[in-house]
């Protein structure tokens, strides 16, 4: 199985379609779907955190994110790095 990185010069703009759990899919303004899993979102000094200082690495239905990096496999797109707006 083939995967290539891809890192676009311009973030895409894409919303999250569903997130359950670990994972969900987000899709962008050209029609494109993206899986996405939980350790692909960025933590950064705003994101929220638990009563123990873990970061909350959910995503909410209908959210607007940024695709940063991305790796196009043979199951399709794949996040790997996706930033929340």
């Amino acid at each position: 199985m083939t995967s290539h990185l891809c890192r676009p010069v311009v973030p895409i703009r894409a919303r999250v379609k569903w997130f359950r759990g670990a994972f969900g899919f987000l899709a962008d303004g050209d029609g494109h779907d993206y899986f996405v899993h939980w350790t692909s979102i960025i933590v950064d000094e705003k994101t929220e955190r638990d009563v123990d200082g873990r970061p909350f690495r959910k995503l909410a239905e209908l959210q607007d994110v940024e695709i940063l990096e991305y790796e196009s496999r043979e199951k399709g797109l794949k996040a790997t790095r996706v930033r929340k707006l």
